[in-house]
């Protein structure tokens, strides 16, 4: 009843009785909304029109799109790492799954002109999209706020040459991470990059 009523009001109606004196869209009796649609009015007259329930939030949307499209132009920062990294994706042997891997990599291999920088997502476009999947953007139309990714750079050098300077003995110290369900091998490139 309340619900229907104030959706009359808003038609222009005193009552829930579509059939009664129709008013201005702008006035209406305060005794004819629910109080918990009056907390915070202090008159009628902020009720909105049809027109004005459908155009404030579309441009709400409009903006909120306009926003998020610029504030990621030039992202992600990468962070400033002085140390030569390298990076490459292999395959265990075992289940076939796939891991990155990163590693001290030559100042030389890392300062060369023609050097390949891997990028901060493997499979770009598919992985950015399947991580804008698993937190729903795509249902929400917000794919493209993590589309970004998928051009940018990790900072490493892709297939560098271990820097055999910073080996003790053969061996170098190994870190595993896991992202965790619903994660990918891409999702920490900068910390890891730093980590190397």
């Amino acid at each position: 009843m309340c619900l229907s009523a104030a959706f009359h009001v808003i038609d222009g109606f005193t009552s829930s009785d579509p059939q009664s004196t129709p008013l201005s869209r702008r006035s209406c009796s305060m005794h004819m909304l629910p109080p918990t649609l009056l907390s915070g009015i202090d008159d009628a007259t902020t009720l909105l029109t049809r027109s004005q329930a459908i155009t404030y939030p579309l441009g709400f949307l409009a903006a909120f799109r306009t926003g998020a499209a610029i504030s990621v132009i030039n992202q992600p920062q990468m962070p400033k790492v002085t140390a030569a990294v390298g990076s490459t994706v292999l395959r265990l042997p075992t289940y076939g799954t796939r891991v990155r891997l990163f590693y001290p990599t030559t100042s030389e291999a890392f300062n060369d002109s023609n050097a390949v920088m891997a990028p901060y997502c493997t499979d770009g476009l598919q992985t950015s999209n399947g991580m804008a999947r698993l937190v729903k953007f795509d249902a929400l139309g917000l794919s493209f706020l993590l589309a970004h990714l998928a051009n940018a750079s990790s900072g490493c050098v892709a297939d560098g040459p271990i820097d055999k300077n910073t080996l003790d003995g053969d061996d170098l110290p190994l870190l595993v991470y896991s992202h965790g369900y619903g994660g990918n091998m891409d999702m920490a490139t900068y910390f890891f990059r730093t980590m190397a």
